[in-house]
C-alpha cells in the first residue's frame, strides 16, 4: 500500500433550539486521508539501435494518471534534460546520439498529485558506423614516396579499430587504370603510412575509411600526382614504426605492409603538408 497523508477537514459546531428542535454548528477538525504517489518501481533501461533505448519501470501503488520521464546526456546538468509523457510505464528515447551515455529516471501523477522520482537509470546507446575520415594530408618525400596522414573521423560514434587505406592510378578522368591496392592499419592511433616505389608522374588516387564496432565507414579521397607537388626532403624526426608500404608488392595486405624501426623525418622544406579539401584535390600549404 502507497503511503497515506492525512488532510485537515474543518467544520463549525454549535447549538440554537428552536420550537424544541436542537441545531447543531460550530468549529473543529478532523483528519481525512488520501493515498500518495510513489516513486515508480525496478526502472531498467536497454539499448535498441545507436539511436534509441527502452526504459521502462513498474507502476507504483495507486490510481496513476501518466507518468513524466527525463533523460539527458550523462555528465550535463540535469537542467538540460529532455521530458517526455507517457500514460503506460515505459517509454521509448529516440534521436539519440550513438555510442552515448544517457541518464534517465521518471515519476508517476494523478490529476492532483505528483510523485517523487524514480532513481536515475544509466544506459549507453549501440555504436554506428563512423564518418569519414578527416582530410587527406601528404608529404611528398619524392617523385615515388610520399607520406599520407589523416585525421580521425568527426563522428567516432564508438571505438575506432582500423583504418583501410587504398590506393591505386587513375587517368586525367580520375578513373581506375590499373589494380587498387588496400592496406590495413589496426593500430588506430597511428593515422599514417609511408607509400614507396609510386610510379613517377602519374596521378594516383587515395582513400581512406574507418572502422569500429559497428563496421566501415565512408571513405575520404583525394587525387594527386607526386611531380606536381614539390619536394622536401626528411630532417625533422616525426613517428617511428608507422606502415611502409611498397606500392610494386602483392595484393595482399600482408605482402607490402611493414612497420618501420627507424625514426622517420618530415620534410624541411615546409612546416604544412600538402591537403585535399571535401572535393579530393590536394592544395600545397606552404
Amino acid at each position: 500500500m502507497g503511503a497515506e497523508k492525512e488532510t485537515p477537514f474543518s467544520f463549525s459546531l454549535s447549538a440554537e433550539v428552536m420550537d424544541g428542535v436542537a441545531s447543531w454548528t460550530g468549529l473543529g477538525q478532523l483528519p481525512m486521508t488520501r493515498n500518495r504517489l510513489g516513486a515508480p518501481l525496478n526502472p531498467n533501461a536497454q539499448a535498441l539501435s545507436s539511436r534509441k533505448i527502452s526504459f521502462n519501470w513498474l507502476p507504483p501503488p495507486g490510481k496513476v494518471a501518466g507518468y513524466k520521464v527525463k533523460y539527458w546526456i550523462q555528465g550535463d546538468p540535469e537542467s538540460e534534460a529532455h521530458l517526455l509523457d507517457s500514460k503506460v510505464p515505459s517509454a521509448e528515447l529516440t534521436n539519440l546520439y550513438p555510442y552515448c551515455d544517457y541518464e534517465m529516471q521518471s515519476c508517476a501523477y494523478t490529476a492532483t498529485d505528483e510523485g517523487p522520482y524514480s532513481e536515475v537509470v544509466h544506459c549507453r546507446t549501440l555504436e554506428e558506423v563512423p564518418s569519414e575520415p578527416g582530410r587527406l594530408a601528404f608529404n611528398v618525400v619524392s617523385s615515388t614516396v610520399t607520406q599520407l596522414s589523416w585525421a580521425e573521423p568527426a563522428e567516432t560514434n564508438g571505438l575506432i579499430t582500423a583504418y583501410e587505406v587504398t590506393y591505386g592510378l587513375v587517368n586525367e578522368e580520375n578513373r581506375p587504370i590499373g589494380p587498387v591496392k588496400r592496406v590495413l592499419v589496426e593500430e588506430p592511433k597511428k593515422r599514417m603510412v609511408l607509400i614507396e616505389n609510386l610510379r613517377e608522374s602519374q596521378p594516383y588516387r587515395y582513400t581512406v575509411k574507418a572502422k569500429n564496432g559497428a563496421g566501415w565507414g565512408p571513405e575520404r579521397e583525394a587525387t594527386i600526382n607526386l611531380a606536381t607537388q614539390p619536394k622536401r626532403p626528411m630532417s625533422i624526426p616525426i613517428i617511428p614504426d608507422i606502415p611502409i608500404i611498397d606500392a610494386e608488392g602483392g595484393e595482399d595486405y600482408d605482402s607490402y605492409l611493414m612497420y618501420s624501426t627507424d625514426v622517420l623525418r618530415s620534410p624541411a622544406g615546409s612546416k604544412h603538408p600538402s591537403v585535399s579539401d571535401d572535393s579530393g584535390i590536394v592544395h600545397c600549404c606552404n
